[in-house]
Formats: structure tokens, sequence, C-alpha cells
């Protein structure tokens, strides 16, 4: 019996929920990523796509330092309508994990409008918070090893998994 749901809910595609994650979950997926690995988090609406490839710098117990690269498309096209590039550095606590955006590190592009990058680099400027974006370890979803999804406030679910293709 067990082989027929197991089989039933594979051909549905239901996936089984797992909890949120805990500090000891975050901890073993920050040894999969490895110094020099690299993480890719995608999520859809309905107008666009956002890839977030994340390389991992440096890591000093619970702390993780890494290079992001942050790329939106409209759906269906290949060409990026913005890409953002910064440094962020991520420190795993008991029930969280806090974020530092680095902004001396901010890039912006805009390819389609070249001179609208310097006002879009101030409004990233200033969503950064100095203190940090506090992250509880609920919103996010271990699916494997590597692998997890990111539920934000907004709604939308990030896919996160490692990127082979560098």
């Amino acid at each position: 019996m067990l082989k027929i749901r197991c089989y039933l809910i594979l051909l549905l595609g239901c996936t089984v929920v797992s909890a949120a994650a805990t500090l000891d979950d975050m901890q073993k997926l920050n040894t999969a990523y490895p110094v020099g690995s690299m993480i890719l988090c995608q999520k859809k609406d309905a107008s666009t796509t956002t890839r977030i490839y994340g390389r991992v710098l440096s890591r000093d117990k619970d702390t993780t330092r890494y290079q992001i690269t942050m790329k939106t498309f409209h759906v269906n096209e290949t060409n990026p309508i913005l890409i953002a590039k910064y440094q962020q550095r991520e420190v795993l606590e008991e029930n969280e994990q806090v974020v530092y955006r680095l902004p001396e590190t901010l890039s912006v592009s805009m390819p389609a409008h070249p001179d609208k990058e310097k006002e879009l680099r101030q409004f990233f400027l200033n969503q950064i918070k100095p203190e940090g974006i506090s992250e509880e370890y609920g919103k996010f979803e271990m699916r494997g090893p590597s692998s997890y999804l990111i539920h934000t406030a907004d709604g939308l679910v990030l896919f996160c998994k490692k990127e082979t293709r560098v």
C-alpha cells in the first residue's frame, strides 16, 4: 500500500510540507555551501522573474559573507531589466538570521534605462538597514540537503538550490 501512495503522490505532484527550519537546519545548510559555491534563488510573479545568485566568499562559524547578483527579467524574456550587485553578511542566531547588506558594494544596472541607474541605486541604498534585517527561521522550509524555500512577506516563494553552472 505504501508504494501505491508514494506513486500517487509523485504522479499528482503533491509534496509533503516540511516544518520550519531551526538553527541546526540552517547550520547544516551552511555546510552544504562551502566557500566558493553558488546558491541560486528564484521567484516569479505575474510579470517578472527574479534570480538571485549568491557566491559564498567566506565563512567563520555562523557568519557567512556572500557576493550577491540579483537579476530581474520580464516573464519569457532573456535580457534582464535590472541587475543589482552587492555583498552581504549573514549571521545565524538562535531563532533567526540577521542579514547585513554592505552599501559600499552596491552597484545597479538598468540596460534599457541607464539614465535611471543613479536614482535606483539611491532607492536601494535607502532600503538598507544598518542594524540588519532579521529573518526568522520560520520562513525557511528545507527541501533537501542543499535546497530550500523562502516564504516572503509579499506571499511569494523563493526556491533556492545549489547552482552547479557558474
